[in-house]
């Protein structure tokens, strides 16, 4: 299978040059730099695609830099799933943030997890922007904020978070602002946040939700989640005599919550790696509100 994916890297053409490159990246991050500096945008692709085998800091500033100077927007929602862990090397440009978290396409909800871990609330206008795509009709988008808040400078994230749970009917919204809440030392004693959580550890419908409110009340972190290595083999089909979109974006959203941003090839295929155990859901070219 090496000797296979060596030989496919090598080829002449795109497609096979572009899984050959996912095979290699997926099994060794290191090859991440060849793969993104491919003349084809596809190729480009699938090495970003590739990387999700081995997440870390360093393949994800790799990702975003590629980012800045991308210019096939597939491509670019590939690379922007970087954002995911908070982009906490300021790579992206705050003002391309709110143009992608408003743009509303597959790398919306990553934009506003980073323009929210990012903002510190004394920015009124960056503070007004947070709120917005706090509440947005879109869950996927509340509960991307939520997390970026968890994460965030701000000191009063905690009662953004805390108003937020007071009228959040999304399970896994909840369970994303209640993880959030755990997370938070900077504001760790504020009455809104101790507020939320008691509430959460009593009376929350989820009984992973109560469990994470109660060991946050402890001062003990969420339990670790699961080491996973599973893999989402997904397969799009055209109706009829219908032809399939060029580079159809999908988002995958995982178990966890996480909507990570994709896009198929020509024949209708992708792998998204990494993926928790667990029902996922996939939303083909999504729009967000």
């Amino acid at each position: 299978m090496d000797d296979l994916s060596t030989t496919l890297s090598r080829s002449k053409n795109s497609r096979d040059r572009g899984l050959g490159i996912f095979a290699i990246v997926a099994t060794d991050a290191s090859n991440l730099d060849a793969g993104l500096a491919d003349p084809d945008p596809h190729v480009r692709r699938m090495a970003a695609m590739g990387a999700r085998a081995t997440p870390s800091a360093n393949i994800d500033k790799k990702l975003l830099t590629a980012l800045a100077n991308e210019k096939d927007d597939a491509t670019r929602l590939v690379l922007a799933g970087a954002l995911a862990s908070g982009d906490a090397g300021s790579l992206v440009p705050t003002l391309t943030l709110v143009d992608r978290a408003e743009a509303g396409g597959p790398d919306a909800p990553f934009a506003a997890l980073s323009l929210a871990a990012r903002t510190r609330l004394e920015d009124e206008s960056l503070r007004d922007k947070v709120s917005g795509f706090l509440s947005s009709r879109d869950p996927i988008t509340r509960a991307h904020v939520a997390r970026g808040l968890g994460i965030g400078p701000a000191v009063d994230a905690s009662g953004m978070l805390a108003d937020a749970y007071r009228y959040e009917v999304d399970g896994k919204v909840r369970r994303a602002i209640i993880l959030a809440l755990a997370a938070r030392e900077v504001d760790a004693n504020s009455p809104s946040r101790m507020w939320a959580l008691a509430a959460a550890s009593k009376l929350d419908p989820d009984a992973l939700v109560r469990l994470i409110a109660r060991r946050a009340i402890a001062g003990l972190p969420p339990s670790p989640a699961p080491v996973v290595h599973e893999c989402a083999w997904l397969r799009v089909i055209a109706p009829n005599d219908a032809t399939m979109p060029k580079d159809l974006p999908g988002s995958y959203v995982g178990a966890d919550g996480v909507a990570v941003p994709f896009a198929f090839d020509e024949d209708g295929f992708a792998l998204v790696l990494s993926v928790p155990p667990g029902e996922g859901r996939l939303v083909l070219a999504p729009r967000v509100p």
